[in-house]
């Protein structure tokens, strides 16, 4: 780490974990991450210290070590049991131990015993998870931190709880290094600065700067092209597996679907999560056809829904839904186990899908995980946030047969609700039959659905190598669409330890459970029966003389959680190369990759600096309060009709631009002029125009129907500047912190 940042308790005590580096490898068809912790004890007695932090649901742990000073040793994967006993018998006898546990689907809880004062540690664990892909797309994501949660971790023990600190800083360093035809692929990061540079063989992308910190999950977006289904073998402990990752092909279905739009109105979704959010319903009622019944239900401590059962998606239903979504506001706690419940009700003759829309900060969702499946509804989760809850949100998809999409605050919703859509619609994959070389000796799958367009890892254990060709059959639930796909077994030797080992976790829920702890054991897995541990025998001088005390390490508050702040516009900088521009994806303000196409075109000069000031203007409140005067005028010769009356409303020049775009696709100025006043009609900002102003526009609409695509275009233009209007501060910097987290900083 170049810079250690440390903050002080209220008792003046630094905190123990001064940062993080991180170095991820992606390669065939796994991305390998080493994570480093750095504590140290700058009280004046011995300390334990514990920490319970993110990986990704599927990472599956390689290795545990532990350095202080330049001695470094290496954990082993025992019995749960032992290891505590270990570890008890190490502090209480005055030595130092090292555990880490698995805490839960996607957390882990570090515990230091016994760090002496004045003592420096290095926390080593290395992770390797299966290469996700959609399409050409994938994306790599490390969580940093965790955001707090609605309801009690029951699960846990008091030292294993999370805790947040709204003054907690802490150093983030992140490398990654993509090899193979990764080499080639286009890279972007909405969630930091990046540098970009290529060497032969391999893209190296790193943190551009300083001051990176532990606010927010690092994302990498990665474009390549020429992907088809790819297997491996390796071996390694006396174990020999094939590794196949499938791309089922697309295949086209436009049966008639039952959705129940689930939009988690809490207050932790407040500022950049909830107008996200309200993004993504709002584009996924435009997904829907004449021929689908849908609802909508807005959640958090209360639950209100737009109509107490499915109603048919005509135009009226739609713009009721879309005002009725522009209205919700903050609805206390995510009482997202009660919202699922209800919306399974609307199930009603055909089978029923549910998107969520959340942040996914609650415990426990296991009551609404059994309804759905008792019930065959889908649940597909769209996790929003800077540092979304994944284990949430991707439980309850897997667990359904949804599929599950993160997006952080300046990634694309878009792109997301329309694969979700294509998910939805398309017949569904019942089975893969493959035809292997040699019969294996077992064969493990995911416990999620198979969706066209997502990748699917297989694994499969053999009594040797393997080697040759085979043939993968998706079979669709629909006759007549079975689909071949030819697959060639290529060697992967330098992965191979790290394939067997992926391979074997791949394998271990599915054997009896007594079998379940000699097989981690074995292959070195942790689980909720083994740990890793690490014991250290100290000098007679060195041993601590009294039992340590505990320090629970807090996490830094997430960008944006609650309100506090926005990351919406704004990351740490734009991506820049290095002898490598054919990598780096472009942008004329690469930062905000969600703000609308239009937006980013009409204003190429924007730099950085301008989205971290304060925004004093109101032209936009300007022009409304024109638009609400001219609507008092004669009927209809008060709205703006025309580019030159609108031009004397003081427009702003992000709806101007998507007013010239529309007239250069072909629309007269009218009906571009009905689109606007479309949108602004059923949009919040819709209030601060008047009653005579929705009266005026009715009567307009009467007489013209304005384009629905056109229509939302506007729409998601009017929600960034309604959104700015009202905050004035669409900055990282401007922080309007909740009561309860002043009182903590005080």
């Amino acid at each position: 780490m170049t810079e250690q940042i440390g903050i002080r308790t209220k008792s003046g005590e630094n905190l123990a974990l001064k940062g993080v580096e991180a170095t991820a490898r992606l390669a065939g068809l796994l991305a390998t991450t080493t994570v480093v912790q750095q504590y140290e004890n700058t009280t004046n007695r011995n300390l334990e210290i514990a920490y319970t932090f993110p990986l990704p649901v599927d990472a599956v742990l390689l290795s545990f070590a532990v350095s202080i000073g330049d001695r470094r040793y290496c954990g082993e994967v025992v019995p749960r049991s032992k290891a505590e006993a270990q570890y008890e018998e190490a502090v209480e006898s005055g030595n130092a131990a090292f555990r880490l546990q698995s805490a839960g689907k996607g957390l882990y809880t570090a515990t230091l015993g016994n760090v002496l004062a004045g003592e420096a540690v290095r926390i080593e664990l290395k992770y390797s998870e299966p290469l996700a892909w959609n399409g050409q797309n994938l994306r790599y994501r490390m969580p940093t931190t965790l955001a707090p949660r609605y309801g009690e971790p029951g699960h846990l023990e008091p030292w294993q709880r999370p805790d947040v600190s709204v003054t907690a800083e802490y150093g983030l360093a992140v490398q990654v290094e993509l090899f193979g035809e990764l080499a080639t692929a286009s890279v972007a990061s909405p969630s930091h600065a990046i540098r970009v540079s290529a060497e032969p063989g391999v893209l190296k992308v790193v943190l551009a700067g300083t001051g990176a910190s532990m606010d927010r999950d690092f994302v990498l977006e990665m474009l390549a092209s020429n992907l088809t289904s790819i297997a491996v073998t390796a071996s390694a402990l006396d174990t020999h597996v094939a590794m196949l990752t499938l791309l089922p092909p697309a295949v086209p279905s436009d049966a008639p679907r039952d959705t129940v739009l689930l939009l988690d109105c809490s207050g932790s979704m407040a500022g950049d999560s909830i107008r996200h959010a309200k993004e993504g319903v709002q584009l996924a009622l435009g997904h829907l056809t004449s021929a689908d019944r849908f609802g909508i239900i807005g959640f958090g401590s209360n639950v209100i829904a737009l109509a107490p059962k499915l109603q048919a998606a005509s135009d009226h239903a739609l713009d009721q839904a879309r005002r009725f979504v522009a209205e919700l506001g903050d609805l206390g706690g995510t009482e997202l186990t009660r919202a699922l419940e209800i919306a399974l009700t609307y199930a009603a003759g055909r089978p029923l899908d549910i998107l969520l829309l959340t942040d996914g900060e609650a415990w426990n969702v296991t009551g609404a995980i059994a309804t759905a499946q008792r019930l065959g509804a889908r649940i597909f989760t769209v996790g929003i946030g800077a540092a979304v809850a994944e284990d949430t949100v991707r439980t309850l998809a897997d667990a359904t047969g949804g599929a599950c999409e993160l997006v952080s605050p300046n990634e694309d919703m878009s792109a997301r609700i329309e694969r979700h859509f294509m998910r939805m619609r398309q017949p569904r994959i019942e089975d893969v039959e493959i035809t292997w070389p040699v019969k294996p000796q077992w064969v493990t799958r995911p416990a999620r659905a198979i969706f066209a367009g997502d990748s699917y890892s297989v694994f499969a254990g053999f009594p040797s190598r393997v080697a040759g060709d085979f043939t993968a059959t998706v079979k669709y639930s629909e006759a007549g669409m079975n689909r071949e796909i030819p697959v060639r077994l290529n060697s992967a030797k330098a992965l191979d330890t790290s394939i067997v080992r992926v391979a074997a976790a791949s394998h271990l829920p599915v054997l009896a459970e007594t079998s379940r702890q000699d097989w981690a054991v074995r292959y070195q897995l942790i689980t909720d029966d083994t740990d890793y541990i690490v014991t250290l025998a100290r000098s007679a001088e060195e041993r601590a003389a009294e039992l340590p005390a505990m320090h629970i390490v807090p996490h830094q508050l997430a960008a944006g959680w609650g309100g506090t702040g926005t990351v919406r516009f704004s990351r740490q900088g734009p991506v820049i190369a290095e002898s490598a521009a054919p990598y780096a994806m472009s942008s004329s303000v690469p930062f905000n990759f969600d703000i609308p196409a239009v937006i980013r075109r009409a204003s190429p000069k924007r730099s950085l600096d301008s989205f971290t000031e304060p925004r004093q203007d109101t032209l936009f409140d300007e022009f409304l309060t024109r638009l609400a005067r001219r609507a008092h005028r004669r009927f209809l010769g008060g709205l703006p009709l025309s580019r030159g009356d609108l031009m004397k409303t003081h427009v702003p020049p992000e709806l101007l631009s998507v007013f010239d775009e529309a007239l250069a696709q072909g629309f007269s100025e009218l009906q571009v002029a009905c689109a606007l006043h479309a949108a602004l009609l059923l949009h919040a900002c819709a209030r601060a125009l008047g009653a005579r102003f929705e009266l005026t526009v009715d009567k307009l609409l009467m007489t013209e129907r304005p384009d629905g695509d056109l229509q939302e275009r506007f729409r998601s233009v009017l929600d960034v500047l309604w959104d700015m209007a009202r905050a004035n501060v669409p900055c990282e910097s401007a922080y309007d912190i909740p009561a309860f987290l002043r009182r903590q900083a005080d």
